[in-house]
């Protein structure tokens, strides 16, 4: 963790430098055309502050490579980016790679600070190879992802979204069979702001929750993540793709030796896809093992899984008036507190 405080030292320097001279840094705040109209619904007065203290150019693209965005860093110290417009990739989770952080246009940048709770999407081992800091957006979208994982449990604990498919396909079904989850075993993956408040919500319901973390000395009933799958009668993820602080892959981490634990399970993920091995899954699906499963659009949702009548395809988690509101304030906050010399939020 030297590496930290010698930037923030050296940001600390470089921030009584700007004041001495007074010259402002300049800051390249870029995302994908709809991000003013439609995601975060900026405007101008909310980069007020930020432009008191840095030059800030605004600019929406409709998609750009991660070179043709390295290009555009040329005379930029900071980077505050909305990651839409750039490619996906089917087998990996980064989006800022080699190509990027070994540009010569992107030499002068001192940080990048995305809207974003986790950095799955920014390779934050690379940006610390090149004594980038590297900033995020946590708790801003806490409560709609944890109200929405809660409610992707209750649609499948009673089977209210196969009422719709019954509607398309013309059926009269008055009732469907579904479970109580009172008293009922929920397991927790990944004990953040969100699993925690998730885990709160069905311990409120009369649950009897179980966590896993990489942290074992959290709070709560800490258990294998081998104990929950066996035990638990319904699963939530909330784990990031790249691990804080180790930059471990969590890439495929639940596969067949977890799902085959399994004895009729909702497995919610609201995480990111790529988390669960889709064949594995299927095979899970197909055997009962998992009786409902929720995920968001993403890379690995195939054409089978979507065709599973066991399968939800949940809309974004995360969009609420309010958390649009936290992103922006929370995003534009990092950025500030960077160039006033003490970074907040930071990843790595």
């Amino acid at each position: 963790m030297n590496w930290i405080k010698e930037l923030s030292h050296t940001y600390l320097l470089l921030s009584e430098e700007t004041k001495a001279t007074n010259k402002k840094p300049n800051v390249l705040l870029i995302g994908q055309s709809g991000m003013i109209k439609d995601v975060w619904e900026l405007k101008n007065s909310h980069l007020t502050p930020l432009k008191q203290i840095a030059n800030v150019d605004l600019v929406l693209v409709d998609s750009m490579t991660e070179t043709e965005l390295a290009e555009k860093c040329l005379g930029y110290d900071y980077l505050m980016l909305n990651m839409d417009f750039l490619p996906s990739y089917p087998d990996k989770m980064d989006k800022l790679t080699s190509k990027f952080y070994n540009h010569p246009n992107i030499r002068g940048l001192k940080g990048i600070n995305v809207d974003m709770t986790d950095a799955d999407f920014f390779s934050p081992k690379l940006a610390k190879q090149k004594g980038i800091l590297l900033q995020t957006s946590p708790n801003a979208v806490t409560r709609s992802v944890a109200e929405s994982a809660v409610t992707e449990i209750l649609v499948h604990a009673r089977n209210r979204h196969l009422a719709y498919q019954d509607e398309i396909s013309g059926k009269d079904v008055q009732c469907r069979k579904s479970i109580d989850l009172f008293r009922k075993n929920a397991g927790i993956i990944g004990f953040g702001n969100i699993g925690k408040a998730v885990g709160e919500i069905l311990g409120g319901m009369g649950m009897n929750v179980l966590y896993n973390d990489i942290d074992k000395t959290k709070p709560g009933k800490m258990a294998s993540l081998e104990e929950i799958f066996r035990k638990c009668d319904v699963i939530s993820i909330h784990v990031p793709a790249i691990q804080k602080k180790s930059n471990i892959s969590n890439i495929g981490m639940i596969d067949s030796k977890l799902l085959n634990l399994c004895k009729g399970t909702i497995l919610v993920n609201l995480a990111t896809d790529i988390i669960v091995d889709a064949d594995d899954l299927i095979k899970a699906i197909d055997s009962g093992k998992i009786t409902g499963y929720s995920v968001e659009p993403g890379r690995n949702i195939t054409k089978k899984l979507k065709r599973k009548k066991e399968v939800h395809i949940s809309p974004c988690s995360f969009d609420s008036t309010e958390s649009r509101r936290n992103v922006l304030n929370i995003w534009i906050g990092n950025m500030i507190s960077t160039i006033q010399g003490a970074p907040s939020n930071l990843w790595n």
